[in-house]
């Protein structure tokens, strides 16, 4: 039984209950994000299932948080000009 006592079974236990309180931590961080991703896809099925608004009227209602226009619907009207088309290559997306 002496041999418990042996810095090497120690260090060893010591590293085991360090290794599971990190991995119960990590369990918790993995529950809140799965809270906080539910809550994302609730919000951005309400804006998808909303009816379009006008473009310009989004625009200035967000002020200059142009990130809470995501996954809004939108209708924009206008001219189609073809002489200022401009054409961008290579653009990976």
């Amino acid at each position: 039984m002496r041999w418990l006592l042996t810095p090497r079974w120690i260090i060893a236990h010591v590293v085991v209950l360090v290794l599971a309180v990190v991995f119960v931590n990590l369990g918790f961080w993995q529950l809140s994000r799965l809270g906080e991703r539910r809550l994302a896809n609730t919000v951005g099925e309400a804006r998808f299932e909303s009816e379009p608004t006008e473009v310009s009227a989004l625009v200035q209602a967000a002020g200059g948080d142009l990130d809470s226009l995501k996954y809004r619907r939108a209708t924009a009207t206008g001219e189609f000009r073809p002489e200022d088309e401009v054409l961008i290559r290579s653009q990976v997306h």
